[in-house]
């Protein structure tokens, strides 16, 4: 009963972390003068364990008004990654079956790679039938062992993240520790390890971190091909996700510094390669004859949705005329995934990976056109028999994303283009696939307007606006307004009325990011310059609220 309401004690007390942000700070001096003591002996493993995860969501709440307590927190976390076990622990232990008395129930993490006893040791407990009551003592303590190990790693990463520069002091330090854990034998702490030392790398990378430049090309030299090699060889598919991840992460964070390293493009290019054909060890102890084969296929598209997501990343860090020569290998990867033979989420996904790499293909996005174009217009609707929205949802964008970012090589495909949009918003009533149809119209007119019929196209782009779902795309609906209106389309005149309520609608909302919001404001402006008396009658066609925004920008 005791151990039940501590639980619930620090499961609340989490829950109070995660909710208050920085209404938690009145108390925080109190909580760490409580919880500080409990991670140390003689409190229980357990205590210990619900301490330290206590700890972290307070600084995930606190950030940098954590600073008073991190050398006390940190001189604690680090005992549970570099000193060896107590004596009384040990004892615990040993008493587990299939221990010769002179051996550790943990080997030194130097050995880790080359024995798996530990591990092996603590599945046959976890089998055996008839285990004694001493036996199930120490399985729970080796239980309570590997915990502490994987909350000590996800509080170092909780503390580098919110602590930034601060942590500095005691980054390489951590991170020495913190890489030993990456051949425990324990799944979880595995990957709590990879998701702390990714994030303590990212710490390194701060460019404000001058003194740590050093040690930040030894941390990375280490880490992508140590990544590389648990892609290829862990057994456990979530290692490997959180390994692929821990990529995409580096990548984005940390830029073109991460592959700088020699072989560390073609390591990372290698391993979307080999998740992508299924040539990992992960993927290739699948059983077909076993009874979890449709789980085990669910987690197979997690990993390669895992491994497609660090392409658009790679992309960018190469730059568009690396980047071209490589994806040229992987388009076919990705073209097969959009086969009818596929799941819509397989086909969806493929699609979106091929969208989201136009931007760092830049202008050698054309060298592809001619592969992607029949295939998207294909699957954008007509002649995507099973017409599901995503994989059109995606197609459309990924129109769209070439015709913007091939530029004037793809001037000469504006009708086969126009037409495509034309048919897809005909044939849907989908609301994000409607949203990217407009967006993507948008993206051309801002590429090239003397290519659009606007008297034709301009009421039907009209007619579908303000968007539903994807305000993300509000950006390129302002840029096409600001385009149109510069180059002072008559037909943009006659439909001045709606696109001002629009506008104003889009404000009012909050539909648009802070940094694209002058796109609209200065829109509004120009519009009461030069036709104030659209303005007037727009307003009376709004809500009071809104009319009081349109009022406040016209007149400031």
């Amino acid at each position: 009963m005791f151990c039940l309401v501590v639980d619930r004690m620090f499961y609340a007390l989490e829950m109070f972390c995660e909710n208050l942000d920085d209404a938690l700070l009145p108390y925080l001096q109190s909580l760490m003068e409580h919880l500080l003591p409990l991670v140390v002996p003689p409190h229980s493993v357990h205590v210990r364990e619900l301490a330290i995860s206590a700890i972290g969501a307070s600084a995930n709440a606190a950030k940098t008004n954590m600073l008073p307590y991190f050398e006390t927190v940190m001189k604690h976390l680090q005992q549970y990654l570099t000193e060896e076990q107590t004596e009384e622990t040990l004892c615990l232990q040993i008493q587990a079956p299939h221990y010769d008395d002179d051996t550790n129930a943990f080997p030194d993490y130097d050995d880790l790679s080359d024995s798996n006893t530990a591990e092996d040791d603590v599945e046959d407990i976890d089998k055996e039938s008839d285990v004694s009551s001493d036996d199930v003592t120490a399985y729970t303590v080796v239980n309570a062992f590997v915990e502490e190990k994987e909350e000590a790693c996800l509080a170092l990463k909780e503390i580098a993240h919110n602590s930034q520069l601060a942590f500095l002091p005691f980054l390489h330090a951590s991170f020495e520790e913190t890489i030993k854990l990456l051949r425990f034998p324990h799944d979880y702490v595995k990957k709590a390890a990879l998701e702390a030392v990714t994030q303590m790398v990212v710490n390194f990378c701060d460019p404000r971190a001058q003194q740590a430049q050093e040690v930040k090309r030894e941390a990375l030299t280490f880490l992508i091909p140590k990544l590389s090699e648990m892609v290829r060889t862990e057994e456990e598919m979530e290692v490997v996700m959180v390994a692929l991840n821990s990529f995409s992460e580096l990548l984005k964070e940390v830029g073109a510094e991460a592959i700088q390293g020699q072989g560390h493009a073609e390591a990372v290019l290698e391993c979307v390669k080999d998740v992508m054909l299924h040539k990992t060890e992960c993927q290739n102890d699948m059983d077909e004859g076993d009874e979890e084969e449709e789980q085990q296929a669910e987690q197979d598209e997690m990993l390669v949705e895992s491994a497609g997501e660090i392409v658009p990343h790679l992309g960018k860090a190469l730059g568009p005329e690396a980047f071209s020569y490589h994806y040229s290998h992987l388009l076919p990867l990705f073209q097969a995934l959009t086969k009818k033979k596929c799941s819509d989420a397989q086909r969806s996904f493929g699609v979106g990976v091929i969208a989201e790499c136009m931007a760092p293909l830049g202008e050698r996005s054309a060298v592809f056109k001619d592969t992607l174009l029949p295939l998207l217009v294909a699957l954008s609707g007509g002649g995507d028999e099973r017409r599901c929205d995503d994989v059109r949802n995606n197609a459309i964008f990924a129109l769209g994303e070439l015709a913007l970012h091939g530029g004037a090589a793809l001037h000469a495909d504006y009708p086969r283009l126009l037409h495509a949009l034309s048919s897809a918003v005909a044939g849907t009533t989908h609301a994000a696939t409607l949203d990217n149809i407009v967006a993507a119209l948008a993206r051309l007119i801002v590429c090239n307007v003397e290519a659009i019929p606007l008297d034709q196209v301009l009421p039907v782009y009209i007619q579908y606006l303000p968007l539903r779902e994807d305000f993300e795309e509000n950006k390129w609906i302002f840029k096409s307004f600001e385009v149109l209106y510069q180059k002072g389309a008559d037909s943009l005149r006659s439909l001045l009325v709606p696109v001002i309520r629009i506008s104003t609608s889009v404000l009012y909302k909050e539909q648009i990011e802070p940094e694209n919001k002058d796109l609209v404001v200065n829109l509004l402006r120009q519009c009461h310059l030069d036709f104030p008396n659209d303005c007037v009658t727009a307003a009376a066609q709004m809500t009071q609220d809104e009319a009081e925004i349109l009022r406040t920008i016209c007149t400031s």
